[in-house]
């Protein structure tokens, strides 16, 4: 996909003064198949959370056309994702670029709202206060993993699916909210305190695993990290997963032996391909480590 987007949206801050062709939140796969009684869309339980914290600049957020993105701060630049056509697993990155310095800004507060609103919904759907289930292609409702909120949570809470078993085999589900726990929770006011628990946390042994894991996508996918892209890696998967990674850690992990098939230690930057075959990586590796360590 292009990094620039050849038609941009307008800023927040112009947006009250243009006609909204959208009117609540929509992710873009969702289909037009209806809930089953009972249930709402994720987007559609996301939109009134969203409601309820941020009223106005909420619906300003709705005009912009890349809505929702997400600012990953160690690539210092905004992304959207999607799962592909056709029922495929891999998740897509797409940066997203704002055209002004007021836009930028513009976005970065969009996009501290809605982890904000994420963040609310996912802890009430971890803690069992919000239900929710898991719509098949075929039409059979399956209980979530609980875990997924944090492995999948790209997918999840900006594609409105996620990935699961279901008695044909894997697949991405859509995930729907329970109507009637949605409400009563929402009658909490959502705006009071957070639901996520304090991050845990880990020790050094938590992650030494993961290294493995990485240096076996390294291969598989061909690349080689700096110690830049390596420290950025660990730090998204440690907040994903909602646990303390020290950056003394981090170094400590890139000295072990383990970490030896991952190391790009040239004097000069690395081939353009390996930033390259990383990038294209990166997403679903992200998912798989944070789902390793939602489960230990």
């Amino acid at each position: 996909m292009n990094d620039d987007s050849t038609d941009h949206p307008p800023s927040a801050s112009d947006v009250s003064s243009l006609p909204s062709a959208r009117r609540v939140l929509r992710f873009l796969r969702i289909g037009s198949r209806a809930e089953p009684f009972g249930f709402v869309n994720l987007d559609k339980a996301i939109d009134q959370v969203g409601r309820e914290m941020f009223a106005q600049d909420w619906v300003h957020s709705l005009s912009l056309k890349h809505f929702p993105f997400q600012y990953e701060k160690k690539r210092r630049a905004f992304y959207r994702y999607d799962y592909g056509g056709s029922l495929k697993h891999p998740l897509i990155s797409e940066r997203v670029t704002p055209q002004t310095l007021q836009q930028r800004r513009d976005w970065r507060r969009i996009d501290r709202q809605y982890r904000k609103v994420r963040s609310r919904l996912r802890g009430a759907l971890e803690n069992g206060h919000v239900g929710c289930r898991l719509y098949t292609p075929e039409g059979d409702l399956l209980e979530p993993s609980l875990t997924a909120f944090a492995s999948q949570l790209r997918r999840i809470f900006y594609c409105g699916v996620m990935w699961a078993t279901t008695p044909i085999g894997k697949r991405n589900c859509r995930v729907l909210i329970d109507k009637h726990t949605l409400q009563t929770w929402l009658g909490r006011a959502v705006q009071v305190s957070p639901e996520l628990p304090p991050s845990r946390k880990t020790g050094l042994t938590t992650f030494l695993p993961l290294i493995k894991i990485i240096a076996d996508d390294a291969q598989e996918n061909r690349y080689k990290l700096p110690y830049r892209r390596f420290d950025d890696l660990l730090t998204d998967v440690a907040e994903e997963a909602n646990v303390k990674l020290s950056k003394s850690a981090i170094g400590d992990l890139w000295s072990r032996d383990a970490a030896s098939e991952i190391k790009f230690t040239g004097r000069h930057r690395p081939p353009k391909m390996d930033g390259e075959n990383f990038e294209r990586a990166r997403s679903k590796l992200i998912e798989k480590l944070v789902l390793i360590l939602a489960e230990q």
